[in-house]
């Protein structure tokens, strides 16, 4: 099971790299292999086009002070279930309440973690 803690900046044996959380729809018989298969793919993507439109980030990247980015899917209404959290949490009404771009909020990033659609 992943912790928040893995998800913190690199350590002596991980490099520090790009974490993104993405809600999938499954699109065939086998939704958590073909979501495996989409978040492979959308990490190259990602990686591919951030070195095409970010100098410093293929610089980063060639260098290997940055990592391959991770793609993690969610469980379908996953976000949804984050800003409900949110909302409650914070009491601030609907409208005013945005889903963070950079998690640092160890509870939310607990509770985004918990939505990962796992293949085993």
């Amino acid at each position: 099971m992943l912790k928040a803690l893995d998800f913190k900046k690199g350590t002596e044996k991980t490099t520090p790299h790009h974490v993104l959380f993405v809600e999938l729809e499954p699109c065939d018989s086998n939704p958590q292999e073909n979501q495996a298969t989409w978040a492979a793919q959308l990490s190259c993507t990602y990686d591919a086009l951030m070195r095409q439109k970010r100098c410093w980030y293929s610089d980063l990247r060639m260098t290997n002070v940055l990592g391959e980015t991770v793609i993690y899917p969610v469980k379908k209404g996953g976000f949804s279930r984050l800003r409900e959290h949110m909302f409650q949490k914070f009491n601030v009404s609907l409208s005013q309440l945005k889903l963070p771009r950079v998690m640092k909020n160890p509870d939310l990033l607990e509770i985004i973690i918990k939505e990962i659609t796992t293949y085993d």
